[in-house]
């Protein structure tokens, strides 16, 4: 980890069949990541993030099932993430942002019941989230923030404590802001800025007495701004302008 070493990986890496941890991040390490990686059946940590790596991630590496931390990001890697995701039972990190990958999130990503760091920032994503993601008890921070996800924002059917920071700005994301992100009782990030969000602004909101930071500016939003914002007394930033709110502004 955070050396000067270049040129690619060699893919006789996969012959330390007995390896645990790999951690070859922070460096301008180039090409491919060799497929025979994803042979190290016995590794819970794979660390290859801030380097130049380029292609498409393997499939072998999808079924390395005792993995505990896949870290990625800042590449530019290509490709899409398999339904086998859902294999990695262990999994508890998952950081790919700062990429260029593509396709659909796939719903098998909702079976990570370990899940507690999801980072999808700034790749090329599309259609819908999948609804279980806010279901992860442990999840405690969701970013999936610069890509082009579209249709609504996933709702919260049961009480989530777990989750601190949760973003999904700058999408191509429609209709209402859910009430029930009132029941994200921990939140302290909620960024969901930049989309194409209509209805008016929940006073659920004004519920979750731990938020710092709101984001909802540049959006369609409508209606007044609900009074029960003023609870929030651990709000350093709410930003909601470039939306359509009308009437009086609530009072601190």
């Amino acid at each position: 980890s955070n050396n000067e070493l270049s040129g690619s990986i060699p893919d006789t890496f996969g012959g330390l069949t007995n390896l645990v941890y790999l951690g070859l991040d922070g460096n301008q390490l180039s090409g491919a990541i060799p497929a025979e990686i994803g042979g190290l059946s016995t590794l819970n940590y794979l660390y290859l993030d801030r380097n130049n790596l380029s292609g498409d991630i393997p499939d072998s590496i999808w079924g390395l099932t005792q993995l505990r931390s896949l870290m990625f990001y800042n590449n530019n890697l290509t490709g899409q993430i398999p339904a086998t995701v859902g294999n990695i039972s262990n999994l508890e990190y998952l950081l790919l942002q700062e990429n260029d990958l593509t396709g659909i999130l796939p719903q098998e990503i909702e079976s990570l019941s370990s899940l507690k760091f999801l980072d999808l920032f700034g790749n090329n994503f599309a259609g819908s989230i999948p609804g279980g993601l806010l279901e992860l008890e442990k999840l405690e921070h969701l970013n999936l923030s610069n890509n082009n996800f579209s249709g609504v924002l996933p709702s919260v059917v049961s009480e989530n404590s777990a989750l601190t920071h949760f973003f999904l700005a700058w999408n191509a994301l429609t209709g209402s802001i859910p009430a029930s992100y009132g029941d994200l009782t921990n939140l302290v990030f909620l960024g969901l800025e930049g989309n194409q969000l209509s209805g008016t602004l929940p006073a659920e909101i004004g519920s979750l007495a731990n938020l710092e930071w709101f984001y909802a500016n540049n959006n369609t939003l409508s209606g007044s701004v609900p009074s029960e914002l003023s609870n929030l007394t651990a709000a350093n930033g709410i930003n909601l302008s470039y939306n359509q709110f009308s009437g009086a502004v609530p009072p601190a």
